[in-house]
């Protein structure tokens, strides 16, 4: 009698492990984590006109808070409240993404006869810095665009020549992911001119 019980409560057990496998395999796929990064585009001729006498250094910009990670933010419709995608991220924390970006532009753009990347308190003629002001996808009556607006300065030997915070936006042409990275390079790139043309009004030599 007892092996009989033993016998039903086994196949009960087998029965319940058999459901649960089943259970798990008809469960949905967890989401696929996706990076991105920023492709540098072209600067004008206008732009290619500014020109250092010197290697210029390109350090990593300040970033606090949300934007110091590498996962992407987006904005409310009323632009208060900030949250993060849970499986989008740049491949580089933004100050990093910046930096790398914001020198190969420079580089395309002829700005100085070596432009390199340096962490912060490295020795150089020029070095570009800045901070991370705002760097996000916004949405607003229901069009959704790439803001971002950075603080960037200009030194000399340790010595400030310039500084100011510019702000761009760019609208996504659609509701990929792919879009809205696309429209931050636009809008970095707008920003990027105008503070090259800035430099351009400045005694650099």
């Amino acid at each position: 009698m007892k092996a009989h019980v033993l016998n039903w409560r086994t196949l009960l057990a087998a029965l319940a492990c058999v459901a649960g496998l089943s259970g798990c395999q008809n469960l949905p796929p967890a989401p696929e984590h996706k990076y991105y990064r920023l492709l540098a585009l072209p600067a004008s001729p206008a732009q290619q006109a500014v020109h250092l006498p010197g290697e210029l250094a390109v350090r990593p910009l300040r970033a606090e808070g949300l934007y110091s990670e590498r996962a992407i933010i987006f904005s409310d419709e009323q632009q208060r409240q900030l949250q993060q995608y849970h499986y989008h991220h740049w491949l580089y924390p933004p100050g990093q993404l910046v930096q790398e970006h914001l020198a190969a532009w420079l580089r395309q753009a002829g700005i100085a006869p070596s432009v390199r990347l340096q962490e912060h308190g490295g020795e150089a003629l020029y070095a570009i810095s800045g901070r991370i002001v705002r760097f996000e996808k916004t949405t607003v009556a229901g069009q959704a665009k790439a803001s971002v607006a950075l603080d960037l300065r200009l030194e000399k030997k340790g010595k400030l020549l310039w500084q100011q915070t510019y702000t761009a936006g760019k609208a996504v042409s659609d509701a990929t992911m792919n879009g809205f990275s696309a429209a931050m390079e636009v809008a970095l790139n707008q920003i990027y001119g105008e503070f090259l043309a800035d430099l351009g009004r400045l005694r650099l030599d």
